[in-house]
């Protein structure tokens, strides 16, 4: 019965994405506003897979002989680094992708490969 449930809900998702309206509404700038950019930021201070990365970072690597504090401001810049590093092809691809859905065709093709993507899933559940 609960798989019927999960079922049916991913498949309203599902429905729900691939009919989703398109709509093109921005700000005047043409980009987020600082309180959208600090609000961003700030929310990152309560994301629970920042804080179990860092805990773990800091449990695995920090060795106990040694400056608790160089070693922590080494891992930091690493894992800053690293982060960068990982981060920065979801931001070109986020921005390639931005100025491909301005397009409402495509806009409304994206919904629809989605929601039919999401629907497609469901096949492991079965």
């Amino acid at each position: 019965m609960l798989r019927i449930v999960g079922m049916s809900v991913i498949l309203w998702l599902a429905w729900m994405i691939a009919t989703a309206p398109v709509s093109f509404e921005t700000t005047q700038q043409g980009g987020m506003s600082n309180f959208e950019f600090a609000s961003a930021m700030l929310i990152q201070w309560v994301n629970p897979k920042a804080w179990i990365v860092s805990v773990s970072i800091v449990g695995t690597f920090i060795a106990i002989e040694g400056s608790a504090f160089e070693r922590a401001a080494l891992l930091s810049l690493i894992f800053m680094l690293t982060a960068t590093i990982g981060c920065f092809p979801w931001l070109a691809s986020g921005a390639v992708l931005r100025s491909l859905l301005q397009h409402p065709p495509v806009a409304r093709l994206f919904n629809m490969t989605l929601g039919l993507g999401l629907a497609t899933s469901m096949v492991t559940m079965i």
